[in-house]
């Protein structure tokens, strides 16, 4: 092939694929969902903060606040970096395994749905 037939190649359009968009879509949903319970999850340990070591569920969470002097900013920092290490995970595997991604991504939503109803006082 020489220079001209490879500049005449054009690139085919793209196709549009309904099930990639709603996998794409599903999965910024569950990113959102996870990332919003967590940082909703941290607004109230730190509106708290002086009565969470008392309301701590979490025995990991106690210790850490313990560790602290009784302050929360090393449970939250942990916390917090714990949430992005997830979010960051399931992004890779997304781009690697969306199928697989999706279903941890249910499973993740799941598990912080299960906290946002912990927190708002209904288990």
């Amino acid at each position: 092939m020489n220079y001209e037939e490879f500049r005449s190649i054009k690139p085919a359009p793209p196709k549009s694929n309904f099930l990639a968009s709603f996998c794409l879509f599903v999965f910024a949903a569950q990113y959102m969902v996870i990332g919003g319970i967590g940082a909703y999850d941290t607004y109230l340990s730190i509106k708290y903060r002086d009565s969470l070591y008392e309301s701590e569920l979490n025995p990991i969470g106690r210790w850490l606040i313990e560790q602290d002097q009784g302050d929360v900013a090393l449970f939250m920092g942990i916390k917090m970096a714990g949430t992005i290490l997830a979010l960051g995970i399931l992004s890779y595997y997304f781009s690697v395994k969306p199928w697989r991604a999706l279903l941890v991504g249910t499973a993740l939503c799941g598990v912080q749905v299960a906290v946002l109803l912990c927190l708002e006082g209904y288990f």
